[in-house]
């Protein structure tokens, strides 16, 4: 038995993508867990991500409301890139901003259960693909800031989701009828003129693979601490999500701060 803080799974692009939960000294591969019955308990105890004070409820990921409403990794802009003003000097932290936000940002195409458009810090990639569980992804325009990202985000989703329906996302597979090149090219026709100077001209198509044994039917999410424990055979992991055989799933980054106790 291991103890510690649910957090986002720290993900490397293998094939399959390897996933592992770092929680202070404890260090677990999760894929060598598949096939295998675990059982996760929560303590009761949550905290803070960023101060560690005991909670009742977390914010956002993991956070108090002080550390919610005044850290600047939860400005509305981090959801709404384009809201973002730190391009304009206005931001809660402009050292962090400069850092995060003031940086080269791609806007790009992938699939999880549906074609969706989305934006990340050029830094980020690949890893921001491999939370959401994407099949294939494409970087699409090169931008240098978060604001123009989210410009050409709003733009896009008149011809594209830019949100995932996790449960379809779960039962997904390789698709056989998308091909995100085309969609790529395609894309460049309906920018308008303003925004076709950000376009990346080279083709650099990614592909994942998930480590699942196969995709069961979503019956139940699990929500710690309300549920208390999740019990069973675990059949893989996809995007943060633990998948269990009989249909239970799990995330485990919207769960961050909760503490529990890893059976295996």
């Amino acid at each position: 038995m291991v103890k510690g803080y649910l957090c986002k799974l720290t993900a490397t692009p293998c094939r399959p993508v390897d996933y592992e939960w770092i929680s202070g000294n404890v260090h677990v591969k999760f894929n060598s867990l598949i096939g295998k019955r675990i059982s996760i308990k929560a303590t009761g105890n949550i905290r803070c991500v960023a101060c560690e004070a005991a909670l009742s409820k977390t914010y956002g990921e993991g956070f108090c409301w002080n550390c919610f409403s005044a850290l600047p990794q939860n400005e509305a802009c981090v959801l709404r890139p384009e809201l973002c003003k730190a391009h304009l000097g206005i931001a809660r932290d402009m050292v962090w901003a400069e850092a995060n936000h003031i940086q080269p940002h791609i806007v790009y195409l992938s699939y999880t259960n549906t074609i969706k458009v989305g934006v990340t810090r050029e830094t980020q990639i690949p890893i921001r693909w491999l939370d959401q569980g994407a099949i294939c992804a494409i970087p699409v325009l090169r931008v240098p800031n978060r604001y123009i990202a989210g410009v050409c985000e709003v733009f896009l989703k008149q011809f594209y989701a830019d949100k995932t329906d996790f449960r379809k996302m779960l039962l997904e597979k390789f698709p056989t009828d998308v091909n995100l090149i085309n969609e790529k090219h395609n894309l460049l026709t309906l920018l308008p003129s303003e925004l076709q100077q950000y376009y990346i001209d080279e083709d650099l198509l990614n592909t994942f693979l998930y480590q699942v044994k196969y995709y069961p039917y979503i019956t139940k999410v699990i929500n710690l601490p309300g549920d208390e424990m999740v019990e069973g055979v675990l059949s893989g992991i996809k995007g943060q999500y633990l998948l269990f055989e009989h249909g239970a799933a799990m995330n485990m980054r919207s769960q961050t701060g909760v503490e529990i106790e890893l059976y295996y």
